[in-house]
């Protein structure tokens, strides 16, 4: 996905809203918006993978499904 406005004005967000860095907060903006694409094709939602506790949790907050590579 592009840097574009609508994905940093996302991350802002994020950023101003769970504890967050920078770029975990532009990766999660980046994947929420293209979960939404998917949602409005009437595709499968994406799973959300990451190693970092603060990132999986504001996935599921934003209602990501979420999963830790390191669970398995």
């Amino acid at each position: 996905m592009d840097l574009t406005d609508t994905v940093l004005l996302e991350a802002q967000r994020l950023l101003e809203t769970h504890p967050l860095r920078a770029g975990d907060a532009i990766q999660l903006a980046s994947a929420l918006l293209a979960n939404a694409q998917l949602q409005s094709a009437n595709l499968p939602a994406l799973i959300f993978l990451a190693s970092d506790a603060r990132l999986l949790t504001a996935a599921n907050d934003e209602g990501l499904q979420t999963d830790d590579p390191q669970n398995h």
